[in-house]
């Protein structure tokens, strides 16, 4: 049986939201059997040296990646490069949306994936299916062929099945791979409260106050 290997994982880098330091994720991933691991964190590539070496102590297969967020509707995109050239372009990328705004703040768009994605593998990761994801789809797999994919992840609620089942659908549509991800937040089940407590200080809110903005449940650890 082929082992599990997690291709999204959000650090302490991913500031306010990533509850587990790159180096808890690895020892977490290599004591589960994992076959691998890639940290994945915001619009930044500031904890992909220490998950490296860490993941370069502990024997653990390790690809480095990037989670693109975008200023206008386009999804969530990851990508993980796959030669030295296309490291450059993630960070010419990068340098050019955190150039367009204040400091901390990272402002990109689909265009800009469309210029600098060579070299990159890519996977999407929609929250539902419309005609937004269809269309960057589409303009993404012409532009990449080979390169682009569809991250599915459990939202462990009862609407799952039909959500997976249309990404499924949508895939195979476009002749794109559907792929599996635990779409990690923290390392370890324990560390949901601590990242509550972030969430509510990124949205100015209390624990009393913040309602459904926390995550529904303490399923976003690695397995």
């Amino acid at each position: 049986m082929t082992r599990y290997y997690e291709l999204a994982c959000s650090s302490n880098f991913s500031f306010l939201r990533g509850a587990s330091h790159p180096e808890e994720l690895v020892v977490q991933a290599k004591q589960l059997g994992l076959a691998g691991l890639s940290i994945t964190d915001r619009n930044s590539l500031a904890g992909v040296v220490r998950g490296h070496m860490a993941a370069k102590e502990a024997g653990l297969a390790y690809a480095p990646g990037c989670r693109l967020v975008f200023a206008d509707t386009t999804p969530d995109i990851l990508v993980w490069p796959k030669s030295r050239p296309a490291w450059g372009q993630l960070c010419e990328l990068l340098t050019l949306g955190k150039r367009r705004t204040v400091k901390g703040g990272c402002e990109l768009y689909l265009q800009d994936l469309l210029d600098h994605g060579t070299g990159l593998l890519m996977a999407l990761v929609p929250e539902r299916a419309d005609e937004v994801l269809e269309t960057c789809l589409e303009k993404l797999a012409t532009a990449f062929p080979h390169h682009v994919h569809i991250a599915a992840v459990r939202n462990h609620n009862a609407r799952d099945q039909r959500r997976l089942s249309v990404f499924a659908k949508l895939a195979a549509s476009h002749q794109v791979p559907l792929i599996a991800i635990g779409d990690v937040l923290y390392h370890h089940p324990d560390r949901r409260p601590l990242q509550d407590v972030l969430t509510c200080i990124r949205e100015h809110e209390t624990l009393q106050s913040i309602g459904t903005r926390l995550e529904p449940n303490a399923e976003r650890h690695l397995r």
